[in-house]
């Protein structure tokens, strides 16, 4: 059974097994509050010692707390967009090869994207929660969805292959 620790330390999942829990925040401006997204962390069992934040534009890529976390982790959560978009997040934990939580697309995805092989879905925190417990539950999951996400990656979203892609859809039409 997972065991949350509090202080930022490990959470045991099964004998030799350890995971940790981080939670991301950022916001665009000095002006804005990262209010909810901080409970919206807390709620689900971060502990307030493990949040991260950045305070950049989204046009500014230079975001060292969230580059910190990204090299630390093997499972990523992640958020629709605006207006149910794919968020940014989602295809850097692809990118990373990383086990992705993500809330359900509301559009396709091209190449096999795939919920259940390339991330979980959730529609609720405590949905969020199950997701992510299953996925620490099931080292061997991680790794598989690391791999997919690895290959979907040098398949579809590195450059010279999203180039190749689009000149491939060009020809189609």
């Amino acid at each position: 059974m997972a065991e949350i620790l509090r202080y930022n330390a490990p959470i045991r999942i099964q004998k030799g097994v350890f995971f940790m829990v981080y939670g991301y925040i950022r916001v665009s401006s000095r002006d804005q509050c990262d209010e909810r997204q901080r409970a919206a962390l807390l709620a689900w069992g971060v502990p307030p010692e493990a949040l991260y934040a950045d305070r950049c534009s989204g046009k500014d890529f230079q975001r060292p707390q969230y580059l910190r976390l990204m090299r630390r982790s093997d499972i990523c959560i992640g958020s629709t967009g605006l207006w149910d978009s794919i968020g940014w997040k989602t295809g850097e934990y692809v990118a990373a090869a990383r086990a992705v939580v993500n809330e359900r697309f509301v559009y396709e995805v091209p190449g096999g994207f795939r919920e259940g092989v390339n991330y979980l879905g959730y529609a609720s925190a405590e949905e969020c929660v199950a997701q992510v417990d299953l996925l620490m539950r099931c080292p061997d999951a991680v790794q598989r969805m690391k791999e997919a996400n690895a290959a979907y990656y040098r398949e579809w979203l590195r450059p010279d292959a999203l180039v190749g892609q689009a000149l491939r859809q060009a020809e189609m039409l």
